[in-house]
């Protein structure tokens, strides 16, 4: 999953960080050549979140329309009475 492949990214690029008195220039150096990994995880991510919208929204809007239907049927039956 990307956000385990981020999550991963991360932790190697913190443990370098941490490793000891070395250079950091390695560990920039590490980081830029896994940008476009990066980048194609966060569009990715960005992608499921703008997939997660569109579904939360549909789902309002059914459960808008399914108490609409439900008042009208009482309504109904109602008069019925």
């Amino acid at each position: 999953m990307a956000g385990d492949r981020f999550e991963e990214t991360i932790e190697e690029l913190m443990a370098k960080l941490d490793s000891g008195p070395g250079s950091h220039l390695d560990v920039l150096s590490a980081f830029v050549e896994k940008h476009p990994e990066l980048e194609e995880i966060v569009d990715q991510l960005k992608e499921s979140l703008q997939s997660v919208c569109f579904v939360l929204k549909y789902m309002a809007f059914d459960i808008e329309a399914t108490r609409r239907e439900r008042d009208q049927l009482r309504t109904l039956l109602e008069d019925q009475d």
